[in-house]
């Protein structure tokens, strides 16, 4: 009886292992979603509103006011999307209530913004994307000697039995349960890290002080006073960074640089800088991703020394603690 379950747990791993990328492929996804379900809620607002500005834009096109518009869409979101489309900090909220007070041009600057937000919305998915890939691949890993007990317990449990009651195969067995325990401890905190590395670069906050720029430009003031509405609204830590003339990042000056010439043009000239503005985000976006991109990639890199001193060594502790009670008993 125990030929036959052997023989198909080989071929169920034989098969995992020839269609591992189709497989992949099916249910990438699912497995993001699954392991990124609460950090995908904080990617929520933006999406959310997205899609309420393209809901919006069709009732406003369809002959509705701006109010009636507003109303009609926000009756398709839930009560929670209802929150975070009326919240003061809503980005959403606050051109809306602009247009409404000043009479801008509603569905270019709406247009616009929805883009943009659909541009951040695409580069956090993606950057969810390709780390839950590497998570995935990596917890699989470390826990392969816990897999690979639970699989000898189906094909044999009489084996390991014989295994728990040697006394040099339950220490094994405790080396490996330990070594486990700190290679998830030690994965854990590299990927974090990471992430921490990540969200502490100022040019994430750039687009926020943009977007703050063009609500005061759509309500009618000049830009030289619509900059420094936004900025003082911006983070403390932003704004010692904007003002700094001694900045390592160069993408950051470059920006920066266009940023202020948009301003001068339009302060000198009275020139629309809206849209250009809204461009400049879709780039910041864009480096954001690609940057981004490129760091994840390099964490399978740092996680090969956990992976080498302890979930490697783990698995072969696991197999010595079963062969263990076989070898004494020769």
């Amino acid at each position: 009886m125990n030929v036959p379950i052997a023989l198909g747990f080989l071929f169920f791993s034989f098969f995992l292992y020839r269609y591992q990328k189709e497989i992949n492929a099916l249910t990438q996804q699912k497995v993001t979603v699954l392991l990124n379900f609460f950090i995908v809620k904080q990617i929520l607002p933006s999406e959310t509103q997205a899609k309420f500005i393209s809901h919006l834009l069709s009732y406003i096109k369809g002959g509705y006011s701006l109010e009636e518009a507003k109303r009609k869409s926000l009756a398709l979101f839930s009560k929670h999307e209802k929150e975070i489309l009326e919240s003061k900090n809503s980005i959403t909220e606050k051109f809306y209530q602009t247009a409404l007070a000043s009479g801008c041009k509603v569905n270019q600057i709406f247009s616009l913004l929805k883009k943009s937000l659909d541009q951040e919305s695409r580069f956090k998915k993606s950057i969810l994307s390709i780390s839950s890939q590497i998570t995935l691949q990596v917890w699989i890993i470390c826990f392969i000697p816990i897999f690979l007990f639970a699989a000898l317990i189906i094909i044999d449990y009489s084996w390991i039995n014989e295994c728990l009651r040697n006394n040099t195969s339950l220490a094994l067995f405790s080396a490996s349960i330990s070594l486990t325990a700190f290679s998830f401890f030690w994965i854990s905190k590299i990927k974090s890290n990471f992430l921490e590395k990540d969200k502490s670069s100022q040019i994430k906050l750039f687009p926020n002080l943009i977007l703050n720029t063009v609500l005061y430009l759509s309500s009618g003031t000049d830009a030289e006073t619509a900059h420094q509405k936004s900025f003082i609204e911006q983070k403390t830590e932003f704004q010692f960074y904007f003002k700094s003339e001694h900045i390592s990042d160069d993408y950051f000056n470059n920006i920066r640089s266009q940023y202020l010439n948009l301003l001068n043009n339009s302060i000198k000239y009275g020139s629309p800088i809206s849209q250009d503005l809204f461009q400049l985000i879709d780039d910041i976006y864009f480096h954001i991703q690609l940057t981004a991109e490129e760091n994840i990639k390099k964490l399978p890199i740092h996680l090969l020394t956990p992976l080498f001193i302890c979930s490697f060594p783990s698995c072969a502790f696991v197999l010595m603690g079963l062969i263990y009670p076989k070898l004494s008993g020769l």
